[in-house]
């Protein structure tokens, strides 16, 4: 009776593990799908700043220091907020990109180690299942 208590309790721990193991990798499958939809969404914005016409200065191009100054200063506030609206979304992308993989990388780490958990309590469960074994076959004996 005692030890089937002892081996009961390493076994529900056993299946605990195994389940919490599969369901940690299901996360990290979930995070890791994630990835080609932002890859896909990331070219697409890549390929739209890629082919957008460059921006063009206003006005005419003057000699004197101070007009160049100005047409610098031109040029840089006509990049239209669409563009600068992409760059960041491409950034944007890219960071979730790397988030996404860190996490899947992650959790899968942590499901292995739960199941590496599992694998040496099953040593243990098998361990005592034999110690149990050898005591009932011991005590057939002396009767």
């Amino acid at each position: 009776m005692r030890n089937e208590a002892r081996i009961a309790r390493p076994k529900t721990k056993i299946e605990k593990l195994g389940r919490n193991s599969r369901s940690i990798l299901d996360q990290a499958q979930q995070s890791l799908n994630l990835i080609p939809q932002y890859q896909r969404e990331l070219d697409q914005c890549e390929q739209t700043i890629r082919t957008a016409p460059a921006p063009r200065p206003a006005g005419g191009v003057e000699s004197d220091p101070s007009g160049l100054h100005y047409q610098r200063i031109q040029i840089q506030n006509t990049i239209p907020s669409e563009m600068s609206r992409l760059h960041r979304r491409v950034r944007s992308l890219r960071e979730r990109i790397a988030s996404a993989q860190r996490k899947g990388r992650h959790l899968e780490e942590v499901a292995a180690a739960r199941a590496r958990r599992a694998a040496v309590l099953q040593t243990e469960v098998d361990r005592l299942m034999s110690q149990a074994q050898g005591r009932k076959t011991g005590m057939e004996d002396l009767r």
